[in-house]
């Protein structure tokens, strides 16, 4: 089945989708091709791999062989990362197994194994791991005595950073709260099955669950990087018996059937990936979809390099959810989150105006009062204002110590 050209109309990313979904000819003339954008492009989005795989059809289309030097040599080095995070990843799942926690790997070099067969076509920059709620506290406690620090503790993640600056997210969920997409760990890992990494057999969700978990990840992000999509029409074609009944009953149950719908609606149109009919006539029945699947085309063939905002962001993920109440609750949480940031930048920014009113009526002779001489700069200097002075500067009667580079510090002047 072909894709149905959502990339009509000029924009970078254009003749890496057309590589990529296999077409016989690109959408535009090959002496209008701008192959270095391409590349960055195709960079920006974490496809390079896929791109290098593909070359003969892009040479064919006329791109030049430095183009090619370049993906192998990215290639190369980003299949060097994999092998790194693949150690890593099964040294860690030992450490957890070792003491009786069950852990799922997420994504990564896991991921690229089941999804492609090796570590090289899809790249990873950290570990996720996911472990039961329960095990959290041992799991943490672990791996902090396993020499890593905690930096971040995130809605459903803790955020640890190891030796060699490899940061590893700990999960006791699959998503933040605020996405509402309650799929049970427990379950996942009950029905998992597994992959064989370097050697060794890692847990790997089912296929139906990375299915469903793969388009709540890409909807997380409004879809903002290509390789997602990539990951959804890989996973159809390595997966061929998927069942489809399995994968929209839970989706209906977990309120994210138009989150599966717009990322299956993604892998058609964009790589031509085949979907039954049934799924089809679902994405059809759902107005909403045809206005997200533009929207997400006209953010990835866009001229900005500007992130997403949060704004934006946000309005897509209410767009996304067909429940009310879900839209509702993310509305919610979008205005509450707006008003919390604020709250704390007029807070943030009231200290700083507040603390340079004070050293601006603090700033004054460099020496003790009365004394003439020049100021030490090597030791800080002492005095004590007059009480009229310290009342006309509105504090009360204190002892100032005034720092090398200007800084101010104030203590209360012991009664004598």
């Amino acid at each position: 089945m072909n894709a149905r050209s959502p990339q009509s109309g000029m924009g970078p990313g254009r003749v890496v989708v057309d590589v990529l979904s296999g077409r016989p000819s690109p959408s535009v003339s090959p002496d209008e091709i701008d192959w270095v954008g391409e590349l960055a492009w195709a960079r920006r989005h974490r496809v390079w791999p896929l791109l290098e795989s593909a070359w003969d059809r892009a040479a064919a289309w006329g791109a030049p062989w430095g183009v090619r030097e370049r993906l192998a040599s990215d290639t190369l080095a980003g299949a060097a990362r994999g092998l790194f995070l693949a150690g890593e990843m099964l040294r860690l799942i030992e450490l957890l197994r070792s003491n009786d926690i069950r852990v799922l790997p997420l994504k990564g070099p896991a991921l690229g194994v089941q999804l492609y067969g090796d570590l090289a076509h899809r790249l990873s920059g950290d570990l996720d791991l996911v472990v039961p709620p329960e095990c959290l506290p041992r799991a943490r406690a672990l791996m902090l005595g396993a020499g890593f620090t905690q930096h971040a503790h995130a809605d459903g993640a803790l955020l640890l950073e190891g030796p060699n600056r490899l940061i590893v997210e700990l999960h006791w969920a699959f998503a933040p709260r605020q996405d509402r997409f309650g799929l049970p760990v427990r379950q996942v890992m009950d029905r998992a099955g597994k992959v064989e990494l370097l050697g060794s057999v890692v847990p790997a969700a089912s296929a139906e669950d990375l299915l469903l978990l793969l388009c709540q990840h890409g909807s997380k992000h409004a879809w903002e990087r290509f390789k997602w999509i990539c990951d959804i029409r890989q996973l159809l074609h390595v997966y061929p018996e998927l069942d489809w009944a399995v994968v929209m009953q839970r989706s209906r149950r977990l309120r994210v059937r138009r989150i599966v719908l717009l990322g299956l609606c993604l892998a058609r149109d964009f790589l031509g990936a085949a979907l039954p009919p049934a799924v089809e006539m679902a994405a059809r029945r759902d107005p909403a979809i045809p206005a997200l699947v533009e929207e997400v085309r006209r953010r990835l063939h866009g001229d900005s390099l500007e992130p997403i905002s949060f704004v934006e962001r946000s309005l897509f993920h209410v767009r996304a959810r067909e429940c009310r109440r879900d839209r509702l609750a993310r509305l919610a949480w979008m205005a509450g989150t707006f008003v919390r940031t604020q709250v704390i930048r007029a807070g943030a920014r009231v200290r700083r105006e507040t603390a340079s009113r004070v050293r601006a009526r603090l700033r004054g002779p460099r020496t003790p009062l009365g004394d003439d001489r020049p100021a030490d700069r090597s030791r800080p200097a002492a005095f004590v204002l007059a009480p009229g002075t310290a009342t006309a500067a509105g504090i009360p009667r204190t002892q100032i110590l005034l720092r090398p580079g200007g800084c101010v510090r104030l203590r209360p002047q012991q009664p004598e």
